[in-house]
C-alpha cells in the first residue's frame, strides 16, 4: 500500500531536475509499446534519481501514450512524493523497490511482456542463453522465477531471494524484468531477451520439440572456453552483475 505525501509548500509535480529522466523514461515506454513488447496496460519502467528517489510509470495507463507529466516520484518505502493528483504508481512497484533496495548499483528497471519470453515460460522451454554470444554478453543467464499473481506483492517476495542472481528475470507466464545501471542497458536487455526467446522457440521447432536434447546439445551451446572469453568481455564492458 503506497502513501501519498504532500509536504506543505511542496509542488505536487515531478521536479524540474528530473525532466530529462522523465523524458527518457517516456521514450523507452513508447518504444516498448511500438515494438509490441508491451500492449494495452502492460508493463512498467522506473529510474533511480540522483537524490535516491524513484521515477516510475503510472498504474492503469497505456504506456505508449504517457507523457513526462504522468510519471510519479516515490521513495524507497513506496510513498508517493510527487505526481499527478489521484495517480497511482505502477501496480508492480514492489518488484521495482525490491531491486533498488537490494542493489545500489541498479539505476533502471524495466518490466515488459515480451510475447516469445512469455511463450517459453508457459511451455516450460528453457532459454538457450549459452548458444548466442549476444545473449551471453547482454542478458547473461536469465533467472526463471515461478508464477506470482500480477499486481500483488507476491512477485516481490519471490524475486527478493534471487534478486542478485542475474540481470534478466523471466516471470513465469507474466513477462520479463530487466535491470541495469542505466535505462539504455535495461531496455536493451529486454529486447535481447525477447530475441533469445525467439531463437529458442525456433530451435525447439526445428528439433521437433525435444527440450532436453536442445538444452544439452553441444552443437547449440558455446564451448566453456568461448563462454569464458565472453564473460571477460562482459565484465570489461561493465555489463556484468555487480558483486554483492
Amino acid at each position: 500500500m503506497t502513501q501519498t505525501i504532500h509536504p506543505q509548500g511542496e509542488s505536487n509535480e515531478v521536479p524540474q531536475r528530473a525532466t530529462s529522466a522523465a523524458e527518457r523514461l517516456v521514450r523507452a515506454a513508447r518504444a516498448l509499446f511500438d515494438r509490441g513488447l508491451i500492449v494495452g496496460l502492460d508493463g512498467n519502467l522506473s529510474l533511480r534519481l540522483p537524490a535516491g528517489d524513484i521515477l516510475i510509470t503510472p498504474s492503469g495507463a497505456v504506456k505508449g501514450w504517457i507523457e513526462p507529466r504522468d510519471l510519479l516520484r516515490v521513495d524507497l518505502q513506496g510513498r508517493v512524493l510527487a505526481g499527478p493528483p489521484g495517480a497511482r504508481a505502477s501496480s508492480e512497484l514492489a518488484m521495482h523497490l525490491a531491486v533498488y533496495r537490494a542493489r545500489p548499483g541498479v539505476g533502471a528497471v524495466v518490466h515488459a511482456h515480451p510475447p516469445s519470453v512469455v511463450a517459453c515460460s508457459a511451455l516450460g522451454l528453457p532459454l538457450l542463453a549459452a548458444a548466442l554470444p549476444e545473449a551471453v554478453l547482454v542478458t547473461g543467464p536469465p533467472v526463471l522465477l515461478p508464477y506470482a499473481t500480477p499486481s500483488t506483492d507476491e512477485g516481490a517476495a519471490i524475486l527478493a531471494p534471487q534478486v542478485n542472481d542475474g540481470d534478466c528475470f523471466v516471470l513465469e507466464r507474466h513477462g520479463s524484468l530487466t535491470v541495469a545501471p542505466g535505462l539504455d542497458l535495461a531496455f536493451a536487455r529486454t529486447e535481447s531477451l525477447e530475441q533469445l526467446a525467439r531463437f529458442s522457440l525456433l530451435a525447439w521447432q526445428v528439433r521437433g520439440g525435444l527440450v532436453s536434447e536442445l538444452t544439452l546439445s553441444s552443437e547449440l551451446t558455446l564451448s566453456a572456453a568461448k563462454l569464458a572469453e565472453l564473460a571477460a568481455v562482459r565484465r570489461r564492458m561493465g555489463w556484468a552483475t555487480e558483486a554483492v
